[in-house]
């Protein structure tokens, strides 16, 4: 899925040359692991500065270089280089709706095959999260979403940019983690529950807005949100604890 986006979205030459030599094998570490550079976490410097990059992530990424090297791919100077081109491609949404960033990347969770109670945890890249908030759909495509995968309560985690005014006065962009968290009114009671257990995460470190953003649920949804001040955060840490808190519903 991430292979076809980022073509579509940059068509650049070291992608395609990549995928092309890793898909010359039946089988195999390079055909399996050609997805993983469009999303792996180990190609960043920043990454491995927050400790974001698990070791296996970072040993993908040293196998990665390699095929890149024996393939000649064009156009690629360095591994942050390459990381910075996927990041852009993600971030790049124009022509997507909102029902499409919601299943470009998302998992259901629950606790285990019989549990009734089920979380749909989708990861918008390219859109902060007041932004989503104040989209005219968030409301109707949110419950839509929810229903069409059978989950009482629908967890964005966001990654998008912010403009930011520095001392001088001068403006510059940011990245900044989001968290929502949306259910239908008749799961309201869930849904506040969950959201205190995500608030009490030590992982997450949230921190609601200092001001009222326009929570635009419509009157049948109810709708919390806040940053994620642990820029460590993917939706690899979420999903334990939303587990944890579906196990404690039992």
């Amino acid at each position: 899925r991430h292979t076809t986006a980022t073509l579509h979205y940059t068509g650049r030459k070291f992608i395609r040359d990549l995928v092309k030599y890793a898909w010359k094998f039946p089988k195999g570490p390079p055909r399996e692991l050609s997805a993983i550079v469009i999303d792996n976490a180990g190609l960043s410097d920043l990454a491995k500065q927050l400790q974001k990059a698990t070791p296996k992530d970072l040993e993908a990424a040293d196998k990665l270089e390699g095929f890149m090297k024996a393939a000649a791919v064009t156009g690629v100077s360095t591994r942050e280089a390459v990381y910075e081109q996927i990041k852009e491609a993600k971030f790049s949404i124009k022509g997507l709706s909102l029902w499409d960033l919601l299943r470009r990347d998302f998992k259901r969770v629950n606790a285990d095959s019989e549990h009734q109670l089920e979380i749909v945890c989708s990861t918008i890249t390219g859109m902060d999260f007041v932004e989503l908030l104040e989209h005219r759909d968030f409301g109707q495509v949110t419950r839509r979403f929810c229903e069409e995968h059978g989950a009482q309560v629908l967890v964005c985690i966001t990654v998008g940019n912010i403009s930011v005014t520095s001392s001088d006065t001068s403006v510059a962009s940011a990245i900044r983690l989001g968290l929502v968290v949306t259910a239908l009114h008749d799961h309201r009671n869930l849904a506040e529950k969950l959201w205190r257990h995500l608030m009490a995460s030590k992982v997450l470190c949230l921190e609601p807005p200092s001001k009222e953003s326009k929570l635009n649920g419509g009157a049948e949804s109810v709708v919390f949100a806040a940053t994620i001040t642990n820029k460590a955060v993917t939706r690899k840490q979420a999903i334990p604890i939303l587990i944890e808190f579906l196990r404690s519903e039992r």
